[in-house]
């Protein structure tokens, strides 16, 4: 499972975790022949630090180096191992084991998040891969597809890194893409001059996404919803984006998730992508179906175990099975039924809020 510190390519700044862990280092480590040693014992070939500045900027660019290099869990075993900054070693811990966002059950906002185990393990492989950095979400309307941008969000926040969620009503065309991503990377007016060919002009821009992100050093998720019904232009822009993700250099910066990108259609050949596209991309599809009574006893055991509640799993599946009955009997006395799973997640908070 990706490790918001240990795994991503560069530090966390925006976590409060992890700035707690960059005061606590200065504070006890100021000397900066101290924090040279540590450094040199923690990443032997990274590049050397500066010399001659204040210990919480020498920690800064240690930490920044450290991650990139992968070699952050090293100066934590280090810093455990010196009996001399004990004080500082419970928030040395609380870096060890910053939790794990692919296995929460509850998101921030308290967002309740069922089942999906197939979503959890490719958006995993998201966060880790050097070679997977796309995700489609394809499958039929009310299967929950939309629900994926809650989990890939509590994942980019948890791993300090930016999420973009585009979606139709907050954009209907191309401009209105382009002003969403370079706004949000810090350049509202680099959007280049449409001067030549739409596929010119994309390809254009990505270098100039790219060059944002590594001067500001951010990861970004990018998750685009609507696939289907939005403009067509928008979609050969994506496409672009899936196109670009081939070179190493681009995807270092981003992942993408594209919900309801349009299928492969019956009858013809291939997984329904342009053919130009690399191995870069996979594919979940969610099944209604899936959020069964064995879900929800999964779900309401690790839910109990958050909240420090005490739920045996006998009485987790005797719940699950009340959850899905209610659902059902809902579903079979409406007309029209009402949405399979906004019922489950109704009735679920319902039976939450009496535990």
């Amino acid at each position: 499972m990706p490790h918001p510190f240990f795994d991503g390519i560069a530090y966390p700044w925006k976590r409060e975790d992890a700035r707690a862990f960059h005061r606590a280092l200065y504070t006890a480590v100021s000397n900066s022949g101290d924090i040279e040693e540590f450094f040199k014992a923690a990443g032997p070939g990274l590049s050397p630090l500066t010399q001659g500045i204040p210990p919480d900027r020498i920690w800064r660019e240690a930490l920044d180096k450290l991650v990139s290099g992968q070699r952050l869990a090293d100066l934590c075993t280090l810093l455990l191992a010196d009996a001399d900054i004990a004080a500082i070693h419970d928030q040395v811990r609380a870096i060890q084991n910053a939790r794990d966002p692919i296995e929460e059950v509850v998101l921030s906002g308290e967002q309740i998040f069922v089942n999906r185990q197939q979503l959890r393990d490719k958006l995993q492989l998201l966060a880790s891969s050097e070679t997977r950095r796309v995700l489609l979400v394809r499958g039929g309307a009310k299967s929950g597809k939309s629900w994926t941008a809650h989990m890939t969000a509590e994942l980019a926040r948890t791993m300090g890194e930016q999420c973009i969620y585009l979606f139709e009503g907050l954009i209907y065309t191309i401009d209105d893409v382009l002003d969403q991503l370079f706004t949000t990377l810090g350049d509202p007016k680099g959007v280049p001059d449409r001067l030549e060919t739409e596929d010119a002009w994309f390809r254009k821009i990505c270098p100039r996404l790219q060059a944002l992100s590594a001067k500001n050093e951010q990861v970004s998720w990018l998750v685009i919803d609507d696939l289907g019904g939005l403009d067509s232009l928008i979609r050969k822009f994506v496409d672009q984006i899936v196109l670009s993700m081939a070179n190493p250099s681009f995807a270092k910066w981003f992942r993408v998730v594209l919900i309801d990108y349009p299928d492969a259609q019956p009858g013809t050949a291939g997984r329904g992508v342009p053919t130009k596209w690399r191995d870069v991309w996979d594919e979940d599809r969610p099944d209604v179906m899936h959020v069964d009574t064995t879900a929800l006893e999964t779900f309401i055991l690790r839910w109990a175990a958050r909240k420090k509640k005490q739920i045996g799993q006998a009485e987790a599946q005797k719940l699950a099975t009340e959850v899905i009955a209610a659902v059902d009997a809902t579903v079979a006395a409406t007309n029209p039924p009402p949405p399979r799973l906004q019922s489950i997640h109704d009735t679920l908070l319902k039976t939450l809020k009496r535990l």
